[in-house]
This record gives C-alpha cells, structure tokens and sequence, in this order.
C-alpha cells in the first residue's frame, strides 16, 4: 500500500512530467517550434524544462533569420535573373543592329564603287575617240572621295568604341559643315523620294570645331530621320543665330516625330524605329557627347506646330574678331575618354 501510494504521488507525476517533455521534444523536431512547457516546479525537472524552453526559443528565431536570408537570396537571385535576362535581351538587339549595321556599311560602299566603275567602263569606251572625258573623271573623284570619307567615319566610330576620341578643333563656317552633310546624304534622300533641303543663316556663324566630327553628327542626324520616320516626305537642315553669338543647327521632319522615352533616345546602340532599319552612322549618345564635348548641347523635340520631330543643335560661334583673325590651325583637341 505504501508503495502504491508512492506511486501514486511521485513516481507518475514525474513520469507524465518526463512524457511532457518527450512529446515537446518531438514537436520540436517535426519544426513546431513554438511549442512551450510550463514550469510548475523548482527542481531538477522544472530546471530542465525551462531549458528546453529557451532551447525552443533560440530555434525559432534562428529559424526566422534563415527563413529571412533565404527569402532575401532568393529575391536576390529572382533579380540577378531578371538582369541577366535583360542584358541577354540588350546584347541580342546589339548583335541585330550590329549585323545590320555591317549590311548598311555594305551599300554605303558599294554605291559609289558602283558610280566609279560604271565611269570608268565610259571611259574605256571612249578610248581612242575625241570625247571630253573630264566629267567622267570629276565623277569619279567626287565619288572616290565620298568613299573614301564614308571609310574615316567607319574608322571613327570604331576608335569610339575602343573609348578614345581624338578631337581637331578649328575655325570652320558652320554652313560648309552643313553643306557638306546635306550633299552627303543628298542620293540617299533622293533614292526614298525625300526632299532634302538646307535653309542657311544669313551670315555664316565660324565655330571652333572638328569640321569632320560634326559634318558626322548633322549626316547622323538626317539618316535616323530618313530611316526611321514613317511617312517621310521632307527634311529640312537649318541654320540661324542665336542671342548669346550660338548657332543653332535643327534637322526637322515631317514624320510622327520621337516616341515618348525622354533621355532613353540617347542611351547607347538604342533603336526605336517603327521600319525596324538600324541607321548607318554614329547614334544619338554619341552624337550628344560630340556636341557637349564642343560646349554645346542637343535637344529632342516636335517640329513647328507640334508636328514631325526636331533635333537642334546649340554651338558657340566664335567672335567676330576671332573669325576674321583665325588661330593657327594646328590640332587643338587633345584625346578624350568617351565618358
């Protein structure tokens, strides 16, 4: 009966206390750790239990910071993904562009080799008869210089990549850069039964300028308009003088004018034309940079009447005293890292 009555009184309030924790343990282990056991008592057990109680709880917050790292590595990873997919998307339109480029540079060239020989087969024609072949020859040299200048804006724009520009500033008339630029592109207009014209200032503003580097930039500027304006019928190279003694270059068109993407029209190797044609020349973040490289700026914009798209170029001109008494025109651009 004592024995009994021991059992009774201490040996199965133990035994369910020890159960107790049993069972607590294995919550624990099947990851329920919030479980928690009361402490009834001061001794051993109570002791022991209030152990497995901070044990549990050490768990648990150590299982919210790992499950706080993890979601954090996976959103971190999602992100990277979501990069990568993005950089692959950018460098699969810059492969596109490229490879149309190299098919653009194909036609720049071929078309005057075609001019030349087909004089050169005039000429030959002609041999040995009294025929003026002075204008065969012209053509010719006027063709093989286009060529030829077509191959140091190639040359160009590869150093650009390398990231080193080198800039010769010198006095030189802002209209004869535009001339030059519009009689460029003049075949080319007339091949898409556009109507190209210059409307020159008044007086013809001298900039400190790379004459090269800038004809590029307005040549540039009227191939986007003829490639990736829709409906195209003229473009309009104008030049005029501003308060201040800047000139003011604008290229307008009579197309459905620039998409709504502000600066991102400059960002590098970027082509939003609805014809799908990648230009042949140097781009807009380039071209932005060789004009803010020669203190002036590059603005995107409506034509007059909100109607077509408009790109005006702000230069400084030099003064008039500087123009009438140019510098010496030894190179005065030093090499440059594209930024």
């Amino acid at each position: 009966a004592i024995v009994l009555l021991l059992y009774r009184a201490v040996t199965r309030p133990v035994l369910a206390r020890i159960e107790a924790v049993r069972r607590a343990a294995s919550a624990v282990g099947r990851g329920e750790l919030d479980t928690r056991l009361s402490v009834a008592t001061r001794d051993e057990l109570g002791l022991l239990v209030a152990n497995f109680n901070r044990m549990a709880a050490r768990l648990a917050r150590r299982e919210g910071r790992l499950a706080a790292d993890r979601a954090a590595l996976e959103d971190t990873v999602a992100a990277r993904t979501l990069d990568l997919r993005a950089a692959n998307a950018r460098l699969e339109a810059v492969d596109r562009s490229r490879r149309r480029f190299f098919a653009d540079v194909s036609h720049e060239l071929r078309t005057p080799l075609t001019v030349i020989l087909g004089e050169c087969d005039i000429a030959a024609r002609s041999a040995g008869r009294q025929v003026d072949v002075t204008p065969v020859f012209a053509t010719i040299r006027k063709r093989a210089l286009r060529l030829k200048r077509r191959v140091e804006d190639l040359l160009r724009v590869a150093r650009s990549e390398s990231g080193q520009i080198e800039l010769d500033r010198r006095p030189v008339g802002a209209g004869e850069i535009l001339a030059e630029a519009v009689d460029g592109m003049a075949s080319e207009a007339a091949r898409r039964r556009v109507a190209l014209s210059l409307d020159p200032a008044e007086t013809d503003p001298m900039l400190l300028a790379d004459r090269e580097w800038l004809r590029q930039v307005v040549e540039s500027l009227i191939d986007n308009a003829l490639r990736h304006a829709t409906g195209l019928t003229r473009v309009v190279v104008a030049l005029a003088r501003a308060d201040g003694g800047h000139a003011v270059v604008t290229i307008t068109d009579d197309g459905p004018g620039f998409p709504d993407l502000g600066d991102g029209l400059f960002e590098r190797f970027r082509r939003d034309s609805p014809t799908g044609e990648a230009g042949f020349g140097i781009g807009l973040a380039l071209a932005r940079w060789v004009v803010e490289r020669h203190d002036g700026t590059i603005r995107l914009g409506a034509g007059p009447g909100g109607r077509g798209a408009q790109v005006a170029l702000d230069l400084p001109a030099l003064p008039a005293s500087d123009a009438e008494h140019p510098p010496s025109p030894h190179p005065t651009g030093a090499q440059e890292t594209v930024a």
